[in-house]
């Protein structure tokens, strides 16, 4: 992931990308480009929707068929219109298009390209809310800071890079105020105007397995049981990926 962190990220990706065409890497077993995630579970929060275009499991927004499945889970009418990527909601701060920011998780002002962009754009912001684990240079600049949980402190899943899902457990109490992240979501959609009620981490990953066709046949269940089970897993019998190699001829 470090390539994408300069000036010339996209251009790093396509040159990966050509070399491993030219070379013949692609399509064959112990081959190709390995995009190994920067920080646990990105994979995960990709998959689970956090993207300005998609809903969880890379369902198009501006799909009617998609949204209405979504809208009626959530019984809320939803925005067709595609969201700002993280670069552009940077630059969209400093053109008095976006107010606040609500940070979970990142820290763009250590990871980012363009340090001195991101400290400028986060410094015109009028509010700033960061939830993470502690004081990061980013929750330098918040006017509210939310402290979570970490992996050990909390219950629920990750995904790796290789699409497979993982079951964590919690081992001890998280400490003073911190809280898990569904938790304060949820406490924070309520007082929003949204009654967003879990009992618990479980409960919210069988919501996403019936709205998210990769993750349909994946359950705690399964996982305390089998250990990690990669998607596409649309059913309870799949057992193997459905991602096939093939020899390029």
């Amino acid at each position: 992931m470090g390539i994408i962190e300069h000036t010339t990220g996209t251009s790093n990706v396509m040159n990966l990308a050509n070399l491993a065409m030219i070379t013949g890497h692609l399509g064959i077993e112990n081959a190709g480009i390995n995009p190994l995630r920067g920080q646990n579970n990105v994979q995960g929060a990709c998959d689970m929707g956090a993207l300005p275009n998609v809903f969880p499991g890379y369902q198009a927004i501006h799909d009617p068929q998609i949204a209405a499945k979504f809208e009626q889970a959530w019984q809320r009418k939803l925005n067709p219109q595609m969201g700002f990527r993280i670069p552009e909601m940077m630059d969209m701060i400093l053109l008095d298009k976006v107010k606040a920011m609500y940070i979970m998780g990142e820290d763009p002002v250590l990871t980012d390209p363009d340090t001195n962009h991101i400290r400028k754009a986060l410094e015109h912001l009028d509010f700033l809310v960061v939830q993470d684990l502690f004081l990061t240079e980013t929750a330098q600049y918040a006017d509210v800071f939310l402290p979570a949980a970490c992996y050990a402190e909390k219950d629920g899943t990750f995904t790796n890079t290789e699409r497979r899902v993982q079951r964590i457990r919690k081992a001890v109490e998280p400490p003073g105020q911190c809280r898990e992240d569904w938790d304060i979501i949820c406490d924070l959609a309520r007082r929003m105007g949204y009654e967003m009620n879990y009992r618990n981490a479980e409960e919210i990953f069988n919501e996403i397995r019936s709205l998210t066709p990769s993750y349909a046949g994946i359950s705690y269940g399964r996982l305390d049981k089998e250990g990690g089970i990669q998607w596409p897993c649309p059913s309870e019998s799949s057992r193997h990926t459905l991602f096939t190699r093939r020899k390029i001829p």
